[in-house]
């Protein structure tokens, strides 16, 4: 699996934007499907990879240097048949993303930017 996040990081005191963080995380995915109970497809999932952490700065007086991560993801979620080889997919995940930080090359303890995402999708069979 591969996932995209974008996102836009502030400072707290004052409000400054500092710039936008990107992720790409490559994660192979183990899927447990226990089976079908009235129609409906219960599944967990669970994931182990790495977070390639990039970041913009929009604030030249600020130099923010991050590392690429551990990622972990774990997911659980439902498949509801519209047809005999269509879904409708329901998903909730959970994706870990910490790392060391620093700013202006000075230690600045730790960034998190873990997410949890809420999917609703089609999945076709074949």
């Amino acid at each position: 699996m591969m996932e995209w996040e974008r996102r836009s990081i502030d400072d707290r005191n004052p409000t400054v934007d500092l710039g936008t963080l990107n992720t790409v995380s490559l994660l192979p995915t183990v899927e447990f499907r226990p089976g079908h109970f009235s129609g409906v497809t219960p599944y967990l999932s669970t994931s182990i990879g790495v977070n390639v952490n990039s970041f913009s700065e929009d604030n030249d007086a600020v130099k923010i240097s991050h590392a690429n991560t551990f990622a972990y993801r774990l997911a659980g979620g439902l498949d509801f048949p519209l047809a005999p080889n269509l879904m409708l997919n329901t998903e909730a995940a959970w994706k870990r993303n910490r790392g060391g930080l620093e700013i202006n090359n000075q230690d600045a303890g730790s960034f998190d930017a873990s997410s949890i995402s809420l999917l609703v999708g089609v999945r076709y069979t074949f």
